[in-house]
């Protein structure tokens, strides 16, 4: 595969990971206004996975325009590198671990997203550079756009909001981890039995009766009065 058609190829992958963005945040707002969903409630299940298989995914996007493509990275790619390959070792670590390191997807995303935000903007404006890209490698460089706005900074973008849109979605569509994995019916409350009154005749033949309930004739001898 040449590597035009990997431009192509992962031009169209972060399209469907900004899609993916969009309907966790759609479907989470849903679910907390109409009560949760099934989907819901496997997006929050498996969001660690998918996180783990977005981050690695860029990460292995950008190591190959860098060292195969030799599109060399500017600084503003570098500071979107750490944050991104720092959850992507975070992610898969989690797996390993059973853990779900929510403060940290959403610590690092937040640091990511507003980087690739304003290299993005630099791409479009490159007036608003202040300086902190080299000579050497610009910022404003664009070594290759898809479908007339798909740039690497774009790629970098959706990567970080689809990260934060799974780490967040038990925030927004209320759904908590006990929630999905607990799995037991609700306790049923055991019906109270009602007394049966059992009627028995006065031995001293005047043919009344005395009601005695059950718990009581079976437990305690019947006084005769005479």
């Amino acid at each position: 595969m040449n590597t035009s058609s990997v431009q192509l190829l992962t031009a169209m992958l972060s399209l469907a990971t900004l899609a993916t963005a969009i309907v966790v945040v759609v479907s989470s707002i849903v679910a907390r206004r109409r009560g949760p969903n099934e989907f819901v409630r496997a997006l929050v299940a498996f969001r660690v996975p998918l996180i783990a298989i977005i981050s690695a995914g860029a990460m292995i996007g950008s190591l190959y325009f860098s060292e195969s493509a030799g599109y060399a990275p500017c600084t503003l790619c570098w500071y979107q590198r750490i944050p991104m390959y720092s959850i992507a070792v975070v992610a898969v670590v989690s797996l390993l671990r059973r853990e779900i390191p929510t403060t940290t997807f959403v610590a690092l995303a937040g640091v990511g997203a507003p980087i690739s935000v304003y290299h993005v903007l630099l791409e479009r404006y490159p007036d608003l550079d202040a300086g902190a890209c080299s000579a050497a490698v610009p910022c404003t460089l664009v070594w290759f756009e898809e479908f007339g706005f798909v740039t690497l900074a774009f790629m970098a973008l959706t990567a970080f909001l689809a990260i934060l849109a799974l780490a967040l979605s038990p925030t927004i569509s209320g759904i908590s981890d006990r929630q999905v994995t607990d799995t037991s019916p609700d306790p049923t409350p055991t019906p109270t039995p009602t007394p049966i009154s059992t009627s028995i005749v006065s031995p001293t033949g005047t043919g009344s009766a005395i009601s005695v309930p059950d718990s009581i004739s079976d437990s305690q001898p019947l006084e005769e009065h005479a």
